[in-house]
């Protein structure tokens, strides 16, 4: 499973990676078309809207994988032994259950709002809000793993 999830994350930090180089060209080319040339490029403000959240979204998921979360991080760094097996339980449990809410809402959303265009490229908005529920889905399956190989790692220790 971790042999899945390694080549999981190289494929979320390619498409990561140009959607950043994408994101830059368009912004960039909006900035010199619009300033030396004075003519705006008007769909750059949809496809930047579209853009963005796919990278913060494949970019949590990033950060999940490697558990950088760092709130959570210093929380649990404060405590040893027991008490800091329950506490990463309790978070690990705690963050499922806000990434199923996430999914399910976000799913919602997309479902009400797939009717609905983006003004100027057409776009269904399903194509925006999607990012929420990919990046929440799969950060849900990274945590019940994550959680799973915490129970059984300190049951481990324990023997």
């Amino acid at each position: 499973m971790l042999k899945i999830f390694n080549i999981l994350e190289r494929i979320v930090n390619v498409i990561c990676a140009l959607l950043v180089a994408f994101l830059t060209i368009v912004v960039g080319t909006e900035v010199i078309s619009r300033y030396f040339f004075g003519f705006p490029i008007i769909i750059t403000t949809e496809l930047t809207s579209i853009t963005f959240p796919w990278i913060v979204a494949l970019a949590a998921t990033t950060i999940t994988m490697h558990d950088e979360n760092i709130s959570l991080l210093f929380v649990k760094e404060k405590f040893k032994g027991r008490m800091r097996f329950i506490l990463e339980i309790f978070l690990r449990v705690l963050s499922i259950l806000f990434c199923v809410f996430m999914v399910k809402s976000s799913f919602d959303l997309n479902v009400t709002l797939s009717s609905q265009r983006m003004a100027l490229l057409g776009f269904s908005k399903v194509v925006l809000y999607s990012s929420v529920f990919f990046s929440f889905s799969v950060m849900t399956l990274i945590l019940v793993y994550k959680l799973f190989i915490s129970i059984k790692q300190y049951g481990e220790v324990q023997k």
